[in-house]
């Protein structure tokens, strides 16, 4: 799905979208599967907005900057 919308709405970044998208899947699979083995886990919901908020950055900076040389 995130790579679909990465190709939809191709960006600025010299990153494939290939890399973004699982770049930031493996973020939201990794926070999930740390919460569920998380005795006393919050709420669905809130894991949801604290997983948004964690990866959306991986999403818009690859949006917004091209990607540099370290050269």
């Amino acid at each position: 799905m995130l790579l679909e919308g990465l190709k939809l709405h191709p960006s600025q970044s010299a990153t494939a979208p290939e890399m973004i998208a699982a770049t930031a899947s493996w973020a939201m699979y990794g926070a999930v599967k740390e919460w569920t083995q998380t005795p006393d886990r919050s709420v669905s919901e809130e894991i949801a907005n604290t997983v948004m908020t964690l990866v959306s950055p991986i999403l818009q900076l690859a949006q917004e900057h091209p990607a540099q040389s370290l050269a």
